[in-house]
């Protein structure tokens, strides 16, 4: 990614050059810059249609070829507010600190910076690892960052208006005025500045003097929420599947699904087609308050069915919507990159409105989750304890996942199965810091160090705890 100007009249504003990586879609890009698909279409006359033969507008926009390494212009803002930051490392900085501001991997910063990592002498190939780039860090150094910083809390979406929906039911939902949906919406809406629109009343639909909206109108909404974007679990296809049948039971509209994976209505999927299913963001703004211990839940969203995971009691999966997107996105890691995983078990969460309930000790506001392990030879529907058949290449993918989301403040697991883990990590090439920052092993079962910390009982599952979310003043750590 780079910043570029072009010279012509639609051009004039400031944009970014977005390099297409290997299986990227428009949704996705759209989503990542909060830039909304008909704008990108817009700036990139050279896109193709994937097929002709596609009649639904919402399946049309996002069925376009695209290729790893095509360039493709978005309009936006400089350096620091999107696209790529650059970073001026300060006194105190580590490479560990650095990604978990930004909510980037290590090794995407090493990536991206590679040549300023490198000792010297160093050929042109030489691979840069973690440890490398952390002894080679210096205050001062300027280093691209892809993304935002943490405490940027706004997000544009695209909201497509459904039927019986009217401009206070969506402000409503997004804690907005009317007015200001008006205002984010001049171009269909009419308003400029968020001044109340004139004209005469001509119905119920328009009792309250705002414009007419009818179902599959797009407005933009300036999300206050980080994560009020689309979620994606993976589903590897088995036999007997369809598409229809899996938007069935999963509760996907159709026409959504087969445009989120730039499948036809008449395509037949083998066995094994890694399908991508958007699932639902609660529209409300859920709130963590006070602790873990004896706090509560206010507007909690419960875990939703999915593929990947099955929930033991889903009256007591509610959580906030940072702590459901972070679950799905790293069970969809694993179901992505690793073939015939099996299901993960979630256990208890929180109750829906929060507050304290037996056995827990904590699990009061939403921020709380235990989770089943991975196994080389069972598919659980219950807690299993780990003896001999903990999957450690899924469970550390999973972990890992969890930690460089940025989010996830402790993670509990009994020492005799961090031995395990760590092992691996270590094996795989993980650098120093990152298995001093990460485990608690192998120093003693009472020292309080690292991410994941031994507490005792965490032998069948492991109990993850994520930070406050960003702008819940009331929530405590």
């Amino acid at each position: 990614m780079a910043l570029a100007a072009g010279a012509a009249a639609k051009t004039e504003k400031v944009t970014l050059t977005h390099e297409v990586r290997k299986g990227e879609t428009l949704s996705h890009i759209s989503e990542r810059y909060g830039v909304p698909i008909d704008d990108i279409l817009k700036w990139n006359d050279h896109l193709e249609k994937k097929t002709p033969t596609i009649d639904a507008a919402d399946v049309e926009k996002a069925a376009f070829k695209l290729r790893p390494g095509m360039k493709l212009k978005l309009p936006g803002k400089p350096s620091g507010k999107s696209g790529t930051i650059t970073y001026k490392v300060k006194k105190g900085d580590s490479l560990w600190s650095i990604g978990k501001k930004f909510h980037v991997k290590q090794s995407v910063i090493i990536k991206w910076n590679g040549g300023q990592f490198k000792d010297k002498p160093a050929g042109k190939s030489k691979t840069v690892s973690v440890d490398e780039a952390a002894k080679n860090l210096r205050t001062g150094m300027l280093l691209k960052v892809p993304g935002k910083p943490s405490g940027s809390a706004k997000k544009v979406i695209s909201y497509k208006v459904k039927k019986g929906d009217s401009l206070w039911s969506i402000g409503k939902d997004f804690n907005v005025k009317p007015k200001v949906l008006v205002s984010w919406n001049p171009d269909k809406l009419g308003g400029t500045n968020g001044a109340h629109p004139k004209g005469k009343k001509k119905g119920k639909k328009d009792a309250t003097g705002y414009p007419v909206i009818h179902p599959g109108m797009e407005l933009l909404i300036h999300a206050t929420r980080p994560d009020l974007g689309e979620r994606v679990a993976i589903l590897r296809i088995k036999p007997g599947q369809t598409v229809k049948k899996v938007a069935k039971k999963y509760g996907v509209e159709y026409k959504k699904l087969l445009a989120a994976n730039f499948v036809m209505p008449k395509d037949k999927l083998k066995p094994g087609h890694v399908l991508e299913v958007p699932l639902p963001v609660t529209k409300k703004d859920t709130k963590s308050v006070g602790s873990p211990n004896s706090g509560k839940l206010i507007a909690g969203e419960r875990m939703p069915d999915g593929p990947g995971w099955v929930i033991k009691q889903p009256q007591l999966a509610y959580g906030t919507s940072e702590t459901i997107s972070t679950l799905v996105t790293c069970i969809a890691s694993v179901q992505a990159k690793y073939k015939k995983t099996s299901d993960i078990v979630i256990g208890h969460l929180s109750k829906k409105g929060g507050g304290k309930f037996k056995p827990h000790k904590s699990h009061a506001s939403g921020r709380d989750a235990d989770i089943g392990y991975y196994f080389t030879d069972l598919t659980p529907k219950q807690f299993v304890k780990v003896s001999g058949n903990l999957d450690v290449k899924r469970t550390n993918h999973f972990i890992e996942c969890l930690v460089e989301s940025g989010r996830t403040q402790y993670i509990f697991i009994n020492s005799y199965i961090q031995k395990a883990l760590y092992q691996n990590f270590k094996n795989r090439g993980f650098g120093a810091e990152f298995l001093t920052n990460v485990f608690q092993y192998p120093q003693a079962e009472g020292k309080q160090l690292g991410i994941i910390r031994h507490e005792k009982g965490h032998d069948d599952h492991m109990h993850i705890r994520f930070f406050c979310p960003e702008g819940d003043p009331a929530c405590h750590d």
